[in-house]
């Protein structure tokens, strides 16, 4: 098992992972979760040992590392009170939406602040151009309230890196049998850069024409800057309207257009 962590440009980490039946004598079994958390740790070299369901939520306790925007989850007493039901991803997403729409929104407190959330594919031999321009691209070092530091370095962001070979499905269209990085970068972003923030989109939408200039493809679950006429042309939409004539004739499912320009 493979993923990464690139820390800005600075270089970053290989993270692997592979059965054992037991640790080694003298080696004990980390538990990661409400405390001590993972991601902090990933900065550091070394072997650790870690149950097979705890590694495959290793992430989600911190949600990846997108708690930082919740200033007391770093908390060791905070994270206690609140206990493993409560730290999970979709508590936090949940409650992250419920503040926006009921009270940055209203108040305005969120208007000039854009929120990146992304997975990005990029062609492997691509992936390291990609990194440099995107740091260009989408400022977090200097606006973003999502960092990372490894010892005796400057603060830098971190971006999930994940291997993907593409298996040539329609309406994700890829070169099959390719391999391709997913980049996961998730953090909101707040400055000149970002001035309407959602609503004009400025730095997703470069991070969309990045990602066309470098033969890439973007997951469609977050926003999308894309015109009807550019999201059928980039995602093969011929086919997706074959698909929704055949088992949604009558359009009682919002189309594919309508979910993601209107949430």
């Amino acid at each position: 098992y493979v993923d990464a962590l690139a820390l800005g440009d600075q270089g970053g980490m290989l993270l692997l992972g592979k059965f054992v039946d037991q640790p080694p004598v003298g080696k004990t079994i980390t538990a990661y979760g409400v405390w001590p958390q993972f991601y902090p740790s990933i900065v550091r070299e070394g072997t650790e040992y870690l149950r097979t369901l705890d590694y495959i939520w290793r992430w989600d306790a911190d949600w990846f590392w997108c708690t930082q925007i919740f200033p007391g989850l770093r908390l060791r007493l905070i994270r206690w009170l609140c206990g493993p039901h409560m730290l999970r991803s979709d508590v936090y997403k949940a409650f992250n939406d419920t503040v926006i729409k009921n009270v940055l929104e209203p108040l305005g407190l969120n208007k000039n602040e854009e929120l990146v959330i992304q997975d990005i594919e990029i062609p492997v031999a691509n992936a390291a151009k990609y990194i440099h321009e995107f740091l260009k691209v989408c400022p977090s070092q200097k606006i973003g309230k999502i960092k990372l530091r490894r010892t005796g370095k400057p603060m830098t962001i971190p971006i999930w890196l994940c291997p993907v070979k593409s298996r040539g499905t329609p309406l994700l269209p890829m070169k099959a049998g390719q391999l391709y990085i997913n980049f996961g970068f998730w953090d909101a972003l707040e400055g000149p850069e970002t001035k309407g923030g959602m609503s004009e989109g400025r730095i997703n939408k470069a991070l969309e024409d990045l990602t066309q200039k470098l033969d890439g493809k973007k997951s469609l679950y977050s926003a999308s800057y894309f015109d009807e006429e550019e999201l059928y042309r980039q995602y093969n939409g011929a086919v997706y309207k074959q698909v929704k004539q055949k088992y949604d004739p009558t359009s009682r499912v919002r189309g594919w257009y309508e979910r993601l320009s209107k949430p």
